[in-house]
């Protein structure tokens, strides 16, 4: 009875979130969008993919996101901007730690607009494009 009332309630969660967006993305897309306001957009659809890890299944925990010293990551990563968080994802208790365990994250959270590091080798990675930055 637990899990049906939790999934019901992550799942209208999902659903009014994911409503609030797809108004936000039509009304204002990033391109119009100060770097700030982007980062509030980010935000919000971090909690977004959060609902979502969890409705899956998945348990987390946040890896790197903001890296202030420009040195943790790659040179113009958005990392440095705060339009990226490392994901952390266990099942059962277990760490994911292959690239491919967060194909079924990755591609959800492309649905929404993000940019997943799926896609290049850095499975944990989730960001939002910006400035021609993935």
């Amino acid at each position: 009875m637990t899990n049906q009332i939790l999934n019901k309630v992550l799942s209208d969660m999902l659903e009014d979130g994911m409503a609030l967006l797809r108004i936000e993305q039509s009304e204002r897309p990033v391109s119009a969008m100060s770097l700030r306001q982007v980062q509030s957009r980010f935000a919000f659809m971090i909690a977004l993919l959060l609902i979502k890890a969890k409705s899956l299944g998945y348990e987390y925990t946040f890896g790197e996101s903001y890296d202030d010293d420009n040195a943790g990551h790659m040179k113009g990563s958005l990392h440095y901007i705060r339009l990226a968080q490392d994901l952390n994802l266990f099942k059962d208790g277990k760490f994911l730690d292959k690239n491919e365990d967060h194909k079924p994250l990755a591609e959800w959270w492309e649905s929404i607009g993000g940019t997943a590091g799926y896609r290049f080798s850095d499975g944990n990675h989730y960001s939002l494009a910006y400035g021609g930055k993935k």
